[in-house]
């Protein structure tokens, strides 16, 4: 508390953070400040560039309230040698930007707060008295003025405006219009990509709206294509569409006439092949993590697996979901436009997949074996992932599922609706998964029951071939129960024509699939002890990766029943060993049990769907089935045998 003509000043102080990190909590602590005190140490190295920092951040945030720098020194040497620096600086800042600031050196020993807070009070006795003290001083203004003409920073400048304007919204707007007309046109074709732009576009926004309205208008559009070339982020080109469409629908209209499809299919293909083909994200994210693991162990190598393809697909699935919003962008103005780059993306991807594969003789496996050079493996990886690219990348059905995903009901009409059916067909092709096919289905339906009808009895012959080659019967399960839901005629058609024989087949080779000698429990337990104090979330990320077919509410289970097998193999004694034994037993029934709840979901769909009986399904399980003597079946042979003769007690 000080009192100075009958004015009692409260002080509360507020110590903050200069790390970048705390910028967002700091510039809200700083708003409404009356005054500010900048601690430096005389040790610290370029003590001269950190106070003008601090000193122009205080202005353009606070305002032109008081500041007082406190040098704090150990010895008296060190205040010599610094002292008259600082005094320079002050005496500048003063007379130039007219703005109150002052200098107090102490040492640790003989800190004077008093001094502090006598300055400071009586500096905002002074803005009382006087309000007008609390405008910009003209002379700050001018400097402000002359910062942004020389700098090209579009991030720092936005800062300085979005924090001049929070405040003293007047005097922004007489910085903004002492600038030269094409100052922001010139600074933007001085960029060598979009990042910051739109944060500067919003700004300005605010500020007047006239003045993005007139950027747009003046700017070199061959220069701004030749800047989104230039640009890596698909995000950075999605927020300058929209803040194109938000400003002036005519001009983006006209922008969008400029924009060549072959301009937009090249830049989007080379955005999918840099994550996919090139993976430019991988080199620098996987060779972090491999130095903190092991990599002389299973354990470590699947960890690196796992941190790799997860990833990979985080990456691949947040470009292909910024391929479709420019796509839904386009489509908006252009539909037509937004149609030809749907149907050409795919084939212009092939061609640069194909490319990558056909520059160099194939290696056999033999040469495979030999490579050792890290650059000879990494051009090998290129090669596979291009070959896989083109097997199973990229396609027109997938790109259309991916945008109408994240499109309302209405546009979800408007796009299919520009889509003919034919069309539609043509994009299914041998190379399309019944996982894809079932997906797009089940998304048509949704909002258009006949369409989806169509085109399932059309491809009615490509889905039973697609069904014999699926291995899931999850899948197979998922896809029926979708034509089901949409057609039943075709349900009975399916089952009529592949027959129940067929199907119990499936049924069988997928349990099978079951190797209950090649699962890894001492791994699976390593994870769990590895992942101990970060706790069951990153061990059942991993297990969801090795597992994906189980759900991850039931890996939980799975946690637990390891985290109990841990704790007896510690302990270690004869009674722990012979319970461990039985947990082992209860690991292997977890995934028997998994596995038969997925046999008896289609065995019930087929009940709930078709005319057949009990009897008819456990002969045919029983045809397949006994091909040796019962007492020479394995556990989980055992344990289907007993599953079958449940059948039907759910029907």
């Amino acid at each position: 508390m000080f009192v100075a003509k009958d004015y009692e000043f409260k002080f509360i102080i507020f110590d903050i953070n200069i790390d970048s990190q705390f910028d967002l909590s700091r510039n809200a602590l700083m708003k409404g400040t009356h005054g500010s005190v900048i601690i430096f140490d005389f040790s610290q190295p370029e003590i001269l560039t950190f106070l003008e920092k601090w000193i122009f951040e205080i202005i353009i945030t606070c305002g032109n309230v008081p500041i007082l720098l406190l040098g704090v020194f150990d010895q008296e040497s060190q205040q010599e040698a610094i002292t008259e620096i600082v005094n320079l600086l002050v005496r500048d800042r003063r007379n130039a930007w007219n703005i109150p600031i002052n200098c107090v050196m102490s040492s640790r020993d003989d800190f004077d707060f008093d001094r502090i807070i006598e300055y400071l009070s009586k500096e905002m006795l002074v803005r009382i008295e006087n309000p007008n003290l609390e405008k910009l001083p003209v002379e700050f203004i001018n400097n402000v003025v002359s910062i942004l003409e020389e700098n090209k920073d579009v991030k720092y400048i936005t800062h300085i405006l979005e924090q001049l304007f929070n405040r003293n919204k007047f005097e922004t707007r007489k910085i903004i219009n002492s600038l030269s007309s094409d100052y922001f046109v010139n600074l933007i074709h001085q960029q060598n990509n979009l990042t910051g732009l739109s944060g500067l576009f919003d700004t300005l926004h605010l500020i007047e709206d006239s003045i993005v309205r007139r950027i747009f208008f003046d700017i070199s559009i061959e220069k701004l294509l030749e800047i989104i070339k230039q640009e890596k982020e698909l995000y950075e080109i999605i927020l300058l569409f929209n803040k194109y469409i938000e400003t002036d629908s005519i001009l983006w209209e006209k922008f969008l006439e400029v924009l060549s499809t072959d301009y937009l299919i090249s830049k989007l293909s080379h955005s999918w092949i840099d994550v996919t083909i090139e993976a430019k994200w991988s080199h620098t994210t996987i060779m972090g993590f491999v130095k903190i693991v092991d990599q002389s162990n299973s354990q470590s190598s699947e960890i690196i697996k796992y941190v790799s393809l997860k990833e990979q697909k985080r990456k691949e699935n947040e470009t292909l979901n910024d391929i479709c919003t420019i796509l839904d962008l386009i489509f908006t103005t252009d539909s037509a436009k937004a149609i030809f780059i749907l149907e050409n993306l795919p084939v212009k991807i092939k061609d640069i997949a194909n490319t990558i594969i056909t520059k160099d003789k194939e290696i056999t496996v033999e040469e495979k074996k030999s490579i050792k050079h890290s650059l000879e493996k990494a051009e090998l990886a290129r090669k596979e992932a291009a070959r896989k690219e083109l097997e199973q990348g990229l396609n027109e059905l997938v790109l259309l599922i991916s945008w109408l995903k994240q499109i309302p009901l209405e546009s979800k009409n408007q796009l299919i609706e520009s889509i003919t059916p034919e069309k539609i067909t043509n994009f299914i092709n041998e190379k399309i998964s019944l996982v894809t096919f079932t997906q797009f289905l089940e998304i048509l339906n949704g909002f258009n029951q006949n369409l989806s009808s169509k085109i399932l009895t059309t491809n009615i012959e490509f889905l039973i071939e697609k069904i014999i080659n699926e291995p899931s019967i999850n899948n197979i399960q998922r896809f029926l129960e979708i034509t089901n839901l949409i057609n039943s005629l075709e349900m009975k058609e399916i089952y009529t024509r592949l027959g129940i024989q067929f199907f119990v087949k499936k049924m069988i080779s997928f349990y099978n699939e079951l190797n209950l000698e090649k699962l890894d429990v001492p791994l699976l337990i390593g994870f769990v002890e590895s992942y101990k104090n970060e706790g069951e979330q990153m061990a059942l990320d991993i297990f969801q990766y090795l597992f994906t077919d189980i759900s991850f509410s039931k890996l939980t289970n799975l946690y637990i029943l390891l985290s109990e097998l841990k704790n007896l193999v510690i302990e270690k004694s004869d009674s722990d060993e012979s319970n461990a034994t039985d947990k082992i037993m209860e690991i292997y029934d977890f995934f028997i049990k998994l596995k038969l709840e997925e046999l008896n979901k289609l065995i019930q769909l087929f009940f709930k769907s078709l005319p057949i009986s009990i009897t008819e399904f456990s002969e045919a399980f029983h045809q397949e089935l006994i091909t040796e003597e019962k007492e020479n079946f394995s556990y989980e042979k055992n344990k289907l045998f007993e599953f079958i003769k449940g059948i039907g007690k759910d029907k």
